[in-house]
């Protein structure tokens, strides 16, 4: 998504390409968040659902206002550096910062190229996955012999 289309302005964007950096960094073959477009694919989720795009401004405001009180810019630090800013927003913002994470994951690890990098499967498990034939309880078996696996409320 480019700049043009974006609910960001440029140095949100920059910010929140640090911040996905941190969170998934390139390593070896496995490229970063950036590197496979996670950030189009959180700005096209701002687009789609509000509460998500209230999550992601009230994390780059904070960012924002934890450099500023440090002068400083998140995109041009040290990456030790947005490390340490990041988990104070995570301390300040623990449910904003979940969704975040929760999501530049789902982009992550949804990804076709991230996907045939760790040797997973394009499509769903079912129905094109395992064969099971219709009726047929057995698999359940081992469930049933563990027992009740909850307390009884007296």
């Amino acid at each position: 998504m480019n700049v043009e289309h974006s609910i960001l302005n440029e140095n949100q964007i920059e910010d929140l390409e640090s911040l996905l950096i941190c969170l998934i960094p390139k390593v070896g073959l496995m490229p970063s968040a950036t590197e496979v477009d996670v950030i189009g694919f959180l700005q096209k989720l701002m687009f789609e659902q509000p509460s998500f795009k209230n999550h992601i401004f009230v994390i780059l405001e904070e960012i924002k206002n934890i450099c500023s009180s440090q002068e400083k810019s998140f995109d041009k630090i040290l990456c030790q550096e947005q490390i340490s800013i990041i988990k104070q927003v995570e301390i300040q913002l623990p449910d904003s910062f979940q969704e975040l994470l929760k999501q530049t994951y789902n982009a992550y690890y949804t990804n076709t190229t991230v996907l045939k990098l760790i040797d997973g499967q394009e499509h769903p498990p079912q129905p094109i996955g395992h064969d099971l034939t219709e009726g047929d309880f057995s698999l359940l078996d081992a469930v049933k012999a563990r027992g009740d696996i909850w307390r009884d409320i007296v």
